[in-house]
């Protein structure tokens, strides 16, 4: 079983509206680890996961899948300093250092792998995440095992930017992917 893995970035300090604040981290790490437990625990192959770096539920996915043992790979949509730029930053100094540390110790693909023929090659903006996502589910669902999206999501689909964790549900469900929502509002009313 391969889970891809999307979900929303911690907020930003002065975010007008909370999306995930830094005071349910905890609330969602557990949350995480343990959709991650059950995936294990029903699959019948061996389970792998999926997701790209930015702070919040990316990181948090990554190290709960290396605390469960299950092999997580990397995928980044812009060149890894690019990114951490772009995705990591805003959420301090410390998610700076998680995401450095996964990248020393897990596979990493880089959009630069897809070629001219992929739709949105060579894009910058936020088409390079609409296009991270497709690429994820494509590049996945290739292979030999199922696939399932695993989505840290608060349900918000209008005025969001594409390649957002609304994109991803939208275009797993499209594909017939089993998706499973891990709400954010439920989290983040609990904290």
């Amino acid at each position: 079983m391969r889970v891809v893995f999307s979900g929303h970035r911690i907020d930003e300090r002065g975010r007008q509206f909370e999306r995930f604040p830094p005071r349910c981290k905890a609330a969602v790490q557990q949350a995480i680890r343990t959709a991650l437990q059950q995936v294990v625990a029903n699959s019948e192959s061996e389970v792998s996961g999926i997701a790209s770096l930015a702070s919040g539920g990316d990181i948090l996915f990554h190290e709960a899948c290396a605390d469960l043992g299950v092999t997580s790979t990397i995928y980044l949509p812009l060149p890894a300093p690019d990114f951490i730029r772009q995705s990591v930053l805003s959420g301090g100094v410390r998610w700076v250092w998680r995401a450095m540390k996964l990248l020393r110790t897990h596979e990493i693909r880089n959009a630069s792998e897809l070629d001219a023929r992929v739709p949105g090659s060579g894009e910058s903006g936020p088409a390079v995440f609409e296009r991270a996502n497709i690429w994820m589910l494509d590049d996945n669902e290739s292979a030999d095992a199922p696939v399932m999206v695993l989505a840290l999501w608060d349900g918000v689909t209008s005025g969001q930017l594409p390649g957002g964790t609304w994109q991803m549900v939208d275009l797993a469900r499209s594909r017939g992917i089993p998706v499973q929502i891990l709400d954010m509002n439920a989290l983040r009313n609990r904290a």
